[in-house]
């Protein structure tokens, strides 16, 4: 449909929002050959795997809660990106892993 010059003017009116909390966004990247070298993780095991993410995703909670010290409107527990590259590995389940670290 066509839309008028008097209708746009009066059904389609915005009124901006001002955000008033952001929630703090940390991304991270994990190569597993280099997690298996530097911390002996036993690449057959997938839930010595999975810990070892599980632990990952931990540290950048605590990074993400000292960031926003002191600062009572961010409360809320940051959203957490965990690349990991699995090349010459089996993966393990991201959707039992994603309900492993909800809390």
């Amino acid at each position: 449909t066509v839309v008028e010059d008097g209708e746009s003017e009066t059904q389609f009116r915005t009124e901006p929002i001002p955000l008033r909390t952001v929630r703090p966004f940390m991304f991270d990247t994990v190569v597993l050959q280099k997690l298996v070298d530097d911390a002996g993780v036993d690449p057959a095991d997938p839930e010595d795997v999975a810990r070892a993410l599980e632990e990952r995703v931990d540290s950048m909670i605590m990074q993400a809660r000292a960031q926003c010290a002191g600062d009572p409107t961010s409360a809320r527990l940051p959203l957490i990106r965990l690349k990991v590259d699995y090349t010459g590995f089996s993966t393990i389940n991201s959707q039992r892993f994603g309900q492993r670290v909800v809390s």
